[in-house]
Protein backbone atom coordinates (compact mmCIF):
# COMPACT_ATOMS: atom_id res chain seq x y z
CA UNK A 1 0.00 0.00 0.00
CA UNK A 2 1.18 3.65 -0.88
CA UNK A 3 0.84 6.80 0.94
CA UNK A 4 1.13 9.97 -1.62
CA UNK A 5 0.96 13.84 -1.21
CA UNK A 6 -1.85 14.92 -3.20
CA UNK A 7 -0.15 18.30 -3.51
CA UNK A 8 2.91 17.46 -4.39
CA UNK A 9 2.59 13.93 -5.95
CA UNK A 10 5.24 12.70 -3.88
CA UNK A 11 5.16 9.34 -2.36
CA UNK A 12 5.62 9.86 1.69
CA UNK A 13 5.18 5.98 2.62
CA UNK A 14 4.86 2.37 1.49
CA UNK A 15 3.03 0.52 3.86
CA UNK A 16 3.67 -3.94 3.44
CA UNK A 17 0.39 -5.81 3.79
CA UNK A 18 0.39 -9.39 3.27
CA UNK A 19 -3.26 -9.00 1.28
CA UNK A 20 -4.65 -7.08 -1.10
CA UNK A 21 -6.46 -4.26 0.77
CA UNK A 22 -10.00 -3.93 0.73
CA UNK A 23 -10.98 -1.41 3.08
CA UNK A 24 -9.40 1.98 4.60
CA UNK A 25 -10.40 4.12 7.35
CA UNK A 26 -8.56 7.51 9.10
CA UNK A 27 -8.74 8.41 12.67
CA UNK A 28 -8.18 12.15 11.40
CA UNK A 29 -5.09 12.89 13.76
CA UNK A 30 -2.70 10.60 11.59
CA UNK A 31 -3.69 7.12 12.06
CA UNK A 32 -4.87 4.62 9.18
CA UNK A 33 -6.49 1.36 9.46
CA UNK A 34 -6.28 -0.98 6.43
CA UNK A 35 -7.87 -4.21 6.61
CA UNK A 36 -6.83 -6.94 3.95
CA UNK A 37 -8.38 -10.06 1.55
CA UNK A 38 -7.71 -12.45 4.92
CA UNK A 39 -8.92 -10.60 7.77
CA UNK A 40 -6.33 -9.00 8.75
CA UNK A 41 -6.56 -5.68 10.36
CA UNK A 42 -3.26 -3.05 10.17
CA UNK A 43 -2.89 0.20 12.11
CA UNK A 44 -0.19 2.61 10.23
CA UNK A 45 0.87 6.26 12.11
CA UNK A 46 1.45 8.47 8.66
CA UNK A 47 4.05 10.98 7.90
CA UNK A 48 1.90 13.37 6.81
CA UNK A 49 0.48 16.68 8.35
CA UNK A 50 -2.57 16.88 6.60
CA UNK A 51 -4.34 13.61 5.84
CA UNK A 52 -7.08 12.82 3.93
CA UNK A 53 -10.63 12.06 6.04
CA UNK A 54 -12.91 11.38 3.74
CA UNK A 55 -13.03 10.06 -0.40
CA UNK A 56 -15.80 9.45 -2.64
CA UNK A 57 -15.63 8.65 -6.05
CA UNK A 58 -17.75 10.47 -8.50
CA UNK A 59 -21.01 7.96 -10.32
CA UNK A 60 -19.44 8.50 -13.46
CA UNK A 61 -15.76 7.23 -11.50
CA UNK A 62 -13.86 10.28 -13.25
CA UNK A 63 -13.11 11.94 -10.43
CA UNK A 64 -12.49 11.79 -7.04
CA UNK A 65 -13.25 14.34 -3.89
CA UNK A 66 -11.45 14.02 -1.23
CA UNK A 67 -11.99 15.73 2.47
CA UNK A 68 -8.65 16.94 4.48
CA UNK A 69 -7.82 17.27 7.58
CA UNK A 70 -6.81 20.82 7.22
CA UNK A 71 -10.39 21.57 6.35
CA UNK A 72 -10.46 21.56 2.81
CA UNK A 73 -11.23 19.69 -0.03
CA UNK A 74 -9.71 18.48 -3.46
CA UNK A 75 -11.59 17.51 -6.40
CA UNK A 76 -8.99 14.76 -8.30
CA UNK A 77 -8.98 13.18 -11.93
CA UNK A 78 -9.53 9.50 -11.34
CA UNK A 79 -7.34 8.12 -13.71
CA UNK A 80 -4.15 10.42 -13.13
CA UNK A 81 -4.47 11.61 -9.24
CA UNK A 82 -3.95 15.25 -10.44
CA UNK A 83 -5.85 17.78 -9.00
CA UNK A 84 -8.73 18.93 -11.12
CA UNK A 85 -8.26 22.21 -9.58
CA UNK A 86 -7.46 24.31 -5.90
CA UNK A 87 -8.54 23.14 -2.95
CA UNK A 88 -11.74 24.71 -0.87
CA UNK A 89 -12.70 25.51 2.17
CA UNK A 90 -14.99 23.55 3.47
CA UNK A 91 -14.99 23.65 7.32
CA UNK A 92 -13.40 26.58 9.42
CA UNK A 93 -12.77 25.00 12.35
CA UNK A 94 -10.73 22.21 11.84
CA UNK A 95 -11.30 19.00 9.71
CA UNK A 96 -13.28 18.33 6.46
CA UNK A 97 -14.37 14.72 7.49
CA UNK A 98 -16.46 13.43 4.22
CA UNK A 99 -17.57 14.01 1.21
CA UNK A 100 -20.12 12.85 -1.39
CA UNK A 101 -21.30 13.04 -4.73
CA UNK A 102 -24.95 13.07 -6.07
CA UNK A 103 -26.15 10.41 -7.87
CA UNK A 104 -26.10 12.64 -11.06
CA UNK A 105 -22.40 13.66 -10.45
CA UNK A 106 -23.93 17.57 -10.13
CA UNK A 107 -23.63 17.74 -6.59
CA UNK A 108 -21.12 17.48 -4.35
CA UNK A 109 -22.36 17.46 -0.33
CA UNK A 110 -19.39 17.90 2.93
CA UNK A 111 -19.01 17.89 6.11
CA UNK A 112 -16.80 18.79 8.49
CA UNK A 113 -16.32 19.15 12.55
CA UNK A 114 -16.99 22.90 12.52
CA UNK A 115 -20.92 21.55 12.36
CA UNK A 116 -21.30 22.56 8.47
CA UNK A 117 -22.83 20.57 5.89
CA UNK A 118 -21.95 22.39 2.21
CA UNK A 119 -23.67 22.10 -0.92
CA UNK A 120 -21.37 22.70 -3.95
CA UNK A 121 -22.62 23.18 -7.46
CA UNK A 122 -19.71 21.01 -9.82
CA UNK A 123 -20.89 22.41 -12.98
CA UNK A 124 -17.23 23.58 -13.39
CA UNK A 125 -15.45 20.35 -12.87
CA UNK A 126 -12.29 21.69 -11.57
CA UNK A 127 -13.88 24.84 -9.21
CA UNK A 128 -17.06 24.01 -7.19
CA UNK A 129 -19.04 26.82 -6.74
CA UNK A 130 -20.82 26.72 -2.80
CA UNK A 131 -24.46 26.90 -3.44
CA UNK A 132 -25.55 26.48 0.13
CA UNK A 133 -24.43 26.08 4.00
CA UNK A 134 -26.48 23.80 6.26
CA UNK A 135 -25.80 24.54 9.81
CA UNK A 136 -26.21 20.76 11.86
CA UNK A 137 -26.62 22.21 15.41
CA UNK A 138 -23.07 23.01 15.94
CA UNK A 139 -22.39 19.41 16.54
CA UNK A 140 -19.25 17.30 14.38
CA UNK A 141 -20.63 16.21 11.76
CA UNK A 142 -19.16 12.88 10.43
CA UNK A 143 -20.61 11.88 7.37
CA UNK A 144 -23.25 12.67 4.52
CA UNK A 145 -24.46 10.64 1.86
CA UNK A 146 -27.19 11.42 -0.49
CA UNK A 147 -30.35 9.01 -1.41
CA UNK A 148 -30.23 6.95 -4.89
CA UNK A 149 -32.69 9.71 -6.23
CA UNK A 150 -30.54 12.00 -5.71
CA UNK A 151 -33.30 14.50 -3.79
CA UNK A 152 -32.28 13.95 -0.07
CA UNK A 153 -29.36 14.28 1.86
CA UNK A 154 -28.48 12.58 4.97
CA UNK A 155 -25.77 14.19 7.72
CA UNK A 156 -25.12 12.02 10.73
CA UNK A 157 -23.14 14.04 13.68
CA UNK A 158 -21.82 13.34 17.13
CA UNK A 159 -25.75 14.36 18.82
CA UNK A 160 -26.78 10.68 18.12
CA UNK A 161 -28.88 12.39 15.33
CA UNK A 162 -29.18 12.05 11.52
CA UNK A 163 -30.65 14.61 9.76
CA UNK A 164 -32.48 14.27 6.36
CA UNK A 165 -32.24 17.40 3.97
CA UNK A 166 -34.27 18.13 1.28
CA UNK A 167 -31.84 19.01 -1.70
CA UNK A 168 -33.84 19.37 -5.17
CA UNK A 169 -33.71 22.82 -4.68
CA UNK A 170 -29.43 22.62 -3.90
CA UNK A 171 -29.39 26.29 -3.05
CA UNK A 172 -32.42 26.34 -0.57
CA UNK A 173 -32.22 23.27 1.22
CA UNK A 174 -34.98 22.60 3.80
CA UNK A 175 -34.84 20.04 6.98
CA UNK A 176 -37.21 17.13 6.52
CA UNK A 177 -38.99 16.21 9.43
CA UNK A 178 -37.24 15.62 13.16
CA UNK A 179 -33.96 14.15 13.15
CA UNK A 180 -33.46 10.42 13.82
CA UNK A 181 -31.89 9.38 16.45
CA UNK A 182 -29.19 6.56 16.00
CA UNK A 183 -27.07 4.30 19.10
CA UNK A 184 -25.43 5.65 22.00
CA UNK A 185 -22.14 6.87 21.14
CA UNK A 186 -21.23 7.69 17.65
CA UNK A 187 -23.36 7.33 14.38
Amino acid sequence: MLAWNLATRALTATLPHPQPVTSLAWDGTGRLAAGDADGTVSLWTLPTPVLVTGIAYSPEGTRIAIARSDGTAWLLDARTLRPAGPAFSVSAAGNAESVAFSPDGKLLATAGDDGTVRLWSLADPGRPRQLATVHDSGTYVYTVVFAPDGRTLAAASTDNLTRLWDVSDPAHPAQVGTPLIGPTGYV
